[in-house]
């Protein structure tokens, strides 16, 4: 990861009482899940950040067809957006709900390299927060 990897941070997206959900941003300032984001309808937009902000507010989503695990500690939100189906890969640390990446699908089975790249994202982030949180 080399000497940029201290920037790593997070950006937040929504605060609720239970969890507070922030995107993963990467050592180069590229945040995937803000430019997937960004290039959504208004209304696929508004479909994932309901399920973030009730993620936010319950700290849980029992709808199996909205929110589900991947692989180990990796989960993603799906929502069916208007003209294919839409993901956004995840994982919680505490009270935290981390974003990782965002893509569309045509499928419902995972794609294995949208779960690899969720688990290289999370452990990036897991890797530069733990190092700040011991005070480097």
């Amino acid at each position: 990861m080399g000497g940029r990897a201290e920037h790593v941070k997070r950006l937040p997206i929504v605060f609720g009482p239970v969890l507070n959900v922030f995107a993963h941003v990467r050592a180069s300032a590229e945040c995937r899940v803000k430019e997937f984001l960004d290039s959504l309808s208004a209304k696929d937009r508004a479909k994932l950040f309901k399920l973030f902000e009730l993620m936010a507010n319950v700290g849980r989503i029992q709808d199996g067809t909205k929110f589900k695990r991947l692989d180990g500690d990796v989960w993603e939100f799906k929502v069916r957006g208007q003209d294919t189906g839409l993901r956004v890969t995840c994982y919680r640390s505490g009270n935290l709900l981390i974003l990782l990446s965002g893509f569309p699908k045509k499928e419902d089975e995972a794609d294995p390299g949208e779960v690899s790249r969720a688990k290289r994202l999370m452990e990036e982030d897991r890797l530069m927060h733990s190092k700040n949180q011991q005070g480097d």
